[in-house]
């Protein structure tokens, strides 16, 4: 399991990225105040940076979690949508190029990247990296001694899941 066994579980955000139009305040404003409904450790991790990059969480309305997949409410009267793109997918939301390239380059960098979409489409996406820990290669390395084949099963996306499989020596 790669959460709590390979990485240590807590995430940091590692980039923000803003499509044409939007700021990277505008994102963390509403992705922070959507994200602080849960308890999730991505919802976590995005409510933290929000608020010491110093942005006020307005009010949600209408929080629905979203098990597996992210979060949507409504802020400041807009409806808001966080969370991974296979949400976005089945949702049909569009996902203009420039910001499902970022994905694919967060994602192929061991990242889990997260969707913002409002107004009918994604605005702009957050990176998340969670640290591998120092033990998970020597372990994994152990594993293989004793002739034993080492599965990485994870719910995060197959580019992230690679990343890490990779570092680890899965």
């Amino acid at each position: 399991d790669k959460t709590g066994t390979l990485t240590t579980g807590r995430l940091d955000v590692a980039h923000v990225e803003a499509a044409s139009g939007f700021t990277v305040e505008d994102l963390l404003r509403v992705a922070g105040a959507v994200e602080d409904g849960s308890t999730h450790p991505i919802a976590t991790a995005i409510t933290a940076h929000a608020r010491t990059t110093g942005s006020t969480l307005p009010g949600v309305e209408g929080f629905t979690g979203l098990p597996g997949l992210g979060a949507a409410g409504r802020v400041d009267g807009i409806d808001v949508l966080v969370g991974s793109p296979r949400l976005f997918t089945d949702r049909g939301v569009i996902i203009p190029d420039d910001i499902a390239a970022a994905c694919a380059t967060w994602q192929a960098r061991g990242c889990t990247s997260i969707l913002i979409g409002c107004a009918g489409g994604a605005v702009g996406l957050i990176a998340l990296t969670d640290t591998v820990k120092a033990s998970a290669r020597p372990a994994v390395e152990a594993l293989h001694r004793l002739g034993l084949r080492v599965v990485l099963l994870t719910g995060d996306n197959q580019a992230t899941a690679d990343a890490v499989a990779g570092f680890v020596g899965v």
